[in-house]
C-alpha cells in the first residue's frame, strides 16, 4: 500500500521480486506510464512475478456499478488485462498465466430491504453522489428475491513471469 498513483511508484528501480497490483489499473491515467514503473519496479530474475487483478467478466460488483452510477462504464476489466499482458510480454515478462479468483460480498439478514440497503452502503462507497440509489435498491431487491445473499465479486488474476531466454 502507497499513496500516489501507479504511473509514478514511490520505490525503487527493481526494488522487488514480486509485486502485486490489485485493482489500480482502471484508475491509471496513463495505462503505459503505470505498466513501466510496475515493471521498473520489478527485478529481473527467473523467480520475478508481477500480479494484476482486477474484475472477472462475471463480477457482479463491477455490473451493478456500471449499470447504476452516472459515470461512463468502468474501463473493460478484460481489456485492462489483456493490455497488460501483451505491455509485459513485450518488455521481457512473457510467460502469462490468468486464475479465475472466487470472491463474494456476503448479506446474511433474511430481511430483503436490509440486505437491499447494505448493498447500496457497499457498493456506493465514494461514488454515493453518482450512484442512482433508487436504481441500485430495485436491482438488488430482484438480485436477492432470488433468495442470494451475496453480491458475486469476481476476479480474474494475471500472473506474469520473465521469459527464460
Amino acid at each position: 500500500m502507497f499513496d500516489g498513483t501507479t504511473e509514478k511508484l514511490p520505490f525503487s528501480t527493481e526494488q522487488f521480486d514480486i509485486v502485486l497490483v490489485s485493482w489500480q489499473l482502471e484508475f491509471a491515467a496513463d495505462m503505459e506510464a503505470a505498466l513501466g514503473d510496475i515493471l521498473r519496479v520489478t527485478r529481473k530474475n527467473i523467480s520475478s512475478r508481477i500480479l494484476v487483478i482486477q474484475g472477472a467478466p462475471d463480477n457482479e460488483f463491477i455490473r451493478f456499478l456500471n449499470t447504476t452510477s452516472g459515470l461512463p462504464n468502468a474501463r473493460h476489466q478484460g481489456y485492462l488485462l489483456h493490455f497488460a499482458k501483451e505491455y509485459f510480454a513485450r518488455h521481457g515478462f512473457g510467460k502469462a498465466a490468468v486464475s479465475h479468483i472466487k470472491a463474494h460480498h456476503a448479506f446474511p439478514d433474511e430481511d430483503i430491504s436490509k440486505r437491499c440497503r447494505a448493498g447500496i452502503d457497499l457498493l456506493a462507497g465514494n461514488m454515493v453522489s453518482v450512484i442512482d440509489k433508487e436504481e441500485l435498491f430495485s436491482r438488488l431487491e430482484l438480485h436477492f428475491r432470488g433468495s442470494e445473499h451475496a453480491i458475486g465479486h469476481n476476479m480474474a488474476m494475471l500472473d506474469v513471469r520473465l521469459t527464460a531466454n
